[in-house]
């Protein structure tokens, strides 16, 4: 029977530390920036504590700067988890450790006068822009998870210098040219229709060969023309066809006239 007794004590004992010191070493991934914090595991603590990160506001790209996470409680112990925006390197200082690209506490740290300062350091990205701190600081009285208190806290940091990140791309404007493009595509060009003979001449278009036969037919009644008025054009003739010119006429009497009277004059009596 004692020793049954003492088996349970034995097996209690063992219970309550490994409670105790379950994340007694620390933890990750509980610092807020992946939305998870200790409180699912920790609280019931009234009095949650203060937590506060300080430390420079401004790095230059690829510098690096000492910062302070500091946890004020009512409690006999301080925990932490630290994380970082992607690209920045964090490095374990005073009472930290390095997990995961993370930083958590070693061991449940004991607080004096209520607070407990865990350091460490930032190395910026090689990127200018922002970086954002993430923490989550709490107050443990040492004995499992009951009793203790979360509070999370978190500092922007701005990065200058170095390459700017990069931006997303714009949509493409219409451009001019393109609706150039559209214009030229709807009107058709023309086409030569052109055509050569066999012998490597040019073929004349139907437009030559209309105008070609209109000459042809002017020319023909210009002919037709000359053979029903063989006077045309004629001194002594009208120009239009049936009429007489009587200038021409009296002239041409009155020369037959004067011939005729001066045979008169040579004929014998």
């Amino acid at each position: 029977m004692r020793l049954l007794v003492s088996l349970a004590v034995g097996l209690a004992i063992s219970t309550v530390s490994v409670a105790a010191s379950a994340y007694g070493d620390g933890a990750t991934g509980y610092s807020g920036k992946q939305g998870q914090t200790c409180t699912g595991c920790h609280g019931g603590n009234a009095a949650k504590p203060t937590v506060t990160i300080t430390g420079p506001d401004t790095l230059a790209a690829g510098a690096t700067g000492d910062y302070t996470l500091t946890v004020t409680t009512n409690l006999t112990r301080a925990a932490a988890n630290i994380a970082a925006t992607d690209g920045a390197t964090l490095v374990p200082g005073t009472g930290l450790q390095e997990g995961g690209g993370e930083l958590t506490h070693t061991n449940g740290r004991p607080t004096a006068g209520g607070r407990y300062a865990f350091t460490f350091k930032v190395t910026a990205p090689a990127t200018g822009g922002p970086l954002k701190l993430f923490a989550a600081g709490m107050g443990s009285n040492g004995t499992g998870t009951a009793g203790d208190g979360t509070t999370l806290s978190t500092k922007d940091v701005t990065v200058t210098g170095g390459a700017p990140a990069p931006a997303p791309p714009a949509d493409p404007a219409p451009s001019q040219a393109g609706e150039d493009d559209d214009d030229a595509a709807a009107t058709p060009a023309p086409t030569n229709t052109q055509s050569t003979t066999s012998d490597g001449t040019e073929k004349p278009s139907k437009k030559k060969k209309k105008k070609k036969v209109v000459e042809e037919e002017e020319e023909e009644d210009e002919d037709d023309y000359d053979r029903a008025d063989p006077y045309a054009g004629r001194g002594g003739c009208s120009s239009t066809r049936g009429s007489f010119d009587a200038s021409g006429a009296t002239a041409a009497a009155m020369v037959l006239f004067a011939f005729g009277l001066v045979r008169r004059r040579r004929s014998p009596r």
